[in-house]
């Protein structure tokens, strides 16, 4: 039976985080809190006795870890990553450029984020592009509804917008490796650490539907709230017994719908800043194509990399220590893919207004 004692301790967080918010007091981490941090997110389910076992811990000394970590807000909740396509999801990004960002424009902007069925994840920026916003929808016509009542709210505020579709996951990480000491040498000597890699490597696909009934739906709305609860706790919730509740969660993940288990961390606590990028490339060949992937999920200090329809072709996200270290990474792939990167449009995180892995009123209706 898996141990989830400190489950409680998250209950009602808020998981917004203040990404600017720059503090002089950095939490100290050892080479234990990395080891955990590195094993929750390849596995945020893990029981709390292998994890022990992992780190070369007692469980009691991992549970007063994991507890640590989350009381110096480094780690904000557990959820799940889902491939969206498989429930017959598009997913969209939406780039907003704003002007006249008054307190009350980004009040009501927050308020409209907040009750969207449709957005699942806003996040206001620093750049070209203020506000990014991530959307579901069943349809194109669904989709083109949603951009109208985001350009309505936006109004006279809204100087223009950029529309992306998602089509493939290459990589999507909740921490840092890089930060955590998880060069490419390191990981490359270890086959299990390198599968961190691939993690939730996915093609964004309408073929191979699956049908989820109600009951399949509350599970989900069960793990996206924490992902490690309990299967008998969850049984109660959706009148199943242990056995039945995961045999339903076994057969969403043999489907592909649940790709990972996954923790929520707040590197910014570090003093760590986030980026996006949006690449835009040229004179396109498969080889060089691949070449750029292998080489930005390679990298340990790139957390994601999905490939886009529009007028980007890939984005990336990344948690960096300093400018120079920005300039320095940016300067070895500009200089590696020179021939095949037209441009790049960099945006630096400031506030997360919502996040979610899934839009749980959308899929319970």
């Amino acid at each position: 039976m898996r141990d989830y004692s400190f489950k409680q301790l998250l209950k009602g967080k808020k998981l917004a985080i203040e990404l600017a918010e720059q503090s002089s007091i950095i939490p100290k981490i050892d080479a234990k809190d990395r080891k955990i941090i590195f094993e929750l997110a390849k596995d945020a389910r893990i029981p709390i006795k292998a994890l022990a076992k992992n780190i070369g811990v007692s469980r009691e000394g991992t549970k007063y870890r994991i507890e640590r970590l989350i009381k110096h807000n480094i780690l904000q909740g557990f959820t799940l990553s889902l491939n969206l396509s498989k429930l017959g999801l598009r997913w969209h990004y939406v780039l907003l450029q704003l002007q006249n960002y008054t307190k009350e424009f980004e009040e009501k902007l927050t308020s409209f984020v907040s009750a969207s069925k449709n957005i699942i994840k806003a996040t206001k920026y620093t750049g070209n592009y203020d506000v990014v916003l991530e959307v579901c929808s069943y349809s194109l016509i669904e989709f083109d509804n949603v951009l109208r009542e985001i350009r309505n709210t936006c109004s006279d505020h809204l100087r223009d917008y950029i529309v992306l579709l998602g089509l493939r996951e290459f990589k999507y990480l909740s921490c840092s490796l890089g930060y955590l000491g998880y060069t490419q040498e390191i990981l490359f000597k270890n086959k299990k650490k390198l599968e961190l890699y691939r993690i939730n490597e996915l093609e964004f696909s309408m073929s191979g539907l699956f049908e989820l009934d109600a009951t399949d739906k509350n599970i989900l709305v069960a793990l996206t709230d924490n992902s490690r609860t309990p299967s008998t706790i969850i049984g109660k919730e959706v009148n199943l017994s242990n056995d039945g509740v995961i045999k339903r969660i076994n057969k969403m993940i043999d489907a592909g719908i649940i790709t990972k288990f996954m923790p929520i961390f707040n590197f910014s606590v570090f003093n760590l800043q986030w980026y996006t990028l949006y690449f835009k490339l040229k004179n396109i060949t498969k080889e060089r194509e691949s070449n750029f992937v292998n080489y930005i999920v390679e990298h340990p200090y790139i957390n994601s990399l999905t490939k886009l329809s529009g007028t980007y072709d890939y984005v990336c996200m990344m948690w960096i220590e300093s400018p120079k270290q920005y300039n320095k990474i940016m300067n070895e792939i500009s200089t590696n893919f020179s021939d095949i990167i037209s441009g790049y449009l960099p945006l630096i995180g400031l506030t997360e207004y919502k996040y979610s892995e899934m839009p749980i009123e959308l899929i319970k209706h």
